[in-house]
């Protein structure tokens, strides 16, 4: 697949880093139409929606511990709902509409107080199933950058926001945004693809041996991206918004789920000279540089040990769990209809292709399960599909655990990639009380009836 690239904005500033002072001022945040060049001359400029008309959304920062007062204001023809992915906040915070409060009208707005309780860097945007899909694949969505006391020194501090779109060569984006084989297939999956970060060039400068970090954050609806890092040792710090222990890549490379955010020091050969480039690829299509580090003549005067690098805040989260008191449950992930069968999908309600347990997705049904406030818990996600599914957990973070139980991979999720065929486990906490969504991140699958609900006493 060949993809168009269009390009938006922007470094990570110093007031993202901690510090003391007042806390700020209301942020407005309008989410509303407005046209984006996402191909260039002579396709004309694309209808999308977008927060404060920034394509792929814009940063908002903030500090450990403070409040973030965001007014949210309506623009659009259709309700829009409001979820921060990845932090943990009160259940009155999460945005699901029919679960926890009611959809933002036309024309409305809100006041929204958001206690920034967890440093890390995190995605915004619409989170109702029936529409977030259709809003998200429109452009609504935004990152928020919480200042870590223990972020690293470092030369550049980068934040790349990566986003497909569907637009015909005319640059009229594809209104099929309901379409069946998509929900209940891979999902829609575009062929332009848009990279916040660093301006047109998509370059930087700096000396060999020199330190830089990068946020990676993966705001497409379903597109599963690999990531190849050429030119350089990159050490990731963090992953979903959360500490990570400190470890290198195999061969460099990394799977990058929709919804998913990952966070990196990246340290340059201290021996490498100009011609030589280090790269972040994506590996689709035929691949392409989401940003590539040219290198001046002259190192830096030592290189920084690979040692020095902390770990991030850990924001509170529970050294351990323990598995031998947890409670246990079976979350099965089927599908009703094959895509590629278009009479069963032109009967079927398109609300309803998937389930979980045998009930597609429905407020007003019990609860998939119910736990005390404090609860050890794990729950196995079985993908019973020939497609790859992701699921989101809301309200909580989770390990990852091994396939036998003997352990969890170090770093924590909200989102988890579920091959077809596969189990993968995840063990949490459950000590956020409130009525909390478990769903598909392949929107389209969230559309599709790919969710359900737990409860937290």
């Amino acid at each position: 697949m060949v993809f168009g690239l269009c390009i938006a904005a922007s470094f990570i500033g110093k007031t993202a880093r901690a510090q003391t002072g007042s806390a700020p001022a209301p942020r407005q945040l309008r989410a509303a139409p407005s046209t984006w060049a996402l191909r260039p001359p002579p396709s004309k400029p694309t209808l999308v929606w977008s927060y404060d008309g920034s394509v792929p959304g814009p940063v908002l920062e903030a500090r450990q511990g403070d409040e973030l007062a965001l007014e949210l204001m309506n623009v659009t023809s259709a309700p829009t709902s409001f979820h921060i992915a990845g932090m943990r906040l009160p259940n009155s915070l999460d945005g699901i509409p029919g679960l926890t409060g009611q959809a933002l009208p036309p024309s409305a707005q809100t006041l929204l107080r958001v206690p920034a309780r967890d440093a890390g860097f995190f995605t915004f945007g619409p989170a109702d199933p029936a529409a977030a899909s259709e809003q998200s694949a429109r452009g609504l969505g935004g990152t928020l950058v919480v200042a870590d006391p223990k972020d690293p020194e470092v030369a550049a501090d980068i934040l790349l926001v990566l986003k497909d779109w569907q637009v015909d060569p005319a640059g009229i984006m594809r209104e099929d945004f309901a379409d069946p084989a998509a929900r209940a297939g891979s999902g829609r999956l575009g062929n332009v693809f848009t990279i916040g970060g660093l301006g047109e060039s998509r370059t930087l400068s700096l000396a060999p041996g020199s330190r830089f970090r990068v946020r990676l954050a993966n705001a497409c609806n379903a597109r599963i991206l690999p990531l190849k890092f050429d030119g350089m040792h990159p050490t990731l710090i963090g992953v979903s918004g959360q500490q990570s222990a400190a470890f290198t890549p195999l061969h460099g490379e990394m799977l990058l789920v929709p919804g998913g955010r990952f966070d990196l020091v990246c340290d340059l050969p201290f021996d490498a000279r100009p011609p030589a480039e280090a790269k972040i690829r994506a590996l689709i299509g035929g691949g392409f540089a989401l940003l590539t580090v040219r290198l001046s003549e002259e190192p830096i005067g030592s290189p920084p040990s690979l040692h020095e690098i902390g770990w991030l805040s850990d924001n509170g989260l529970p050294a351990f769990i323990d598995l031998s008191r947890a409670t246990r449950i079976d979350c099965q992930i089927t599908r009703s209809v094959d895509p590629n069968d278009a009479r069963a999908l032109a009967a079927a309600d398109p609300a309803r292709l998937w389930a979980l347990n045998g009930k597609s997705g429905d407020f007003a049904s019990a609860p998939l399960f119910t736990l005390k406030r404090g609860t050890p818990s794990v729950v196995a996600l079985t993908n019973k599909s020939d497609v790859p599914i992701v699921m989101k957990l809301n309200g909580h973070l989770a390990r990852l655990l091994h396939p036998h139980d003997d352990g969890w991979v170090p770093y924590w999720v909200d989102v988890v990639l579920v091959s077809p065929g596969h189990t993968e486990r995840v063990a949490f906490i459950a000590d956020n009380p409130g009525r909390w969504l478990l769903g598909g991140r392949i929107l389209e699958h969230l559309a599709g009836g790919q969710f359900g609900w737990f409860e937290v006493l």
